[in-house]
């Protein structure tokens, strides 16, 4: 089982499309959970800067999400 603080969960919940909250909260393991992150925010435009080099407040959010997840998220 993978825990996912209720900040977290709001933030995938309110933020993220529904595919990829199903993908995550159907995960059994945390790289599950890393994986469907990683791809959101690597494929998906609007989590970069004009430049696309950095992240803007959305991936920045995204991500402190996904090291959210990668540091507590294991029983």
């Amino acid at each position: 089982m993978v825990k996912i603080s209720e900040s977290d969960m709001n933030f995938i919940q309110n933020t993220l499309p529904k595919d990829l909250q199903e993908r995550i909260l159907q995960a059994k393991t945390v790289n599950d959970v890393l994986y469907a992150l990683n791809d959101w925010i690597d494929l998906y435009p609007d989590c970069w800067e004009a430049n696309g080099e950095d992240y803007n407040d959305l991936g920045r959010a995204t991500q402190r999400v996904y090291d959210n997840i990668y540091l507590y998220g294991e029983d």
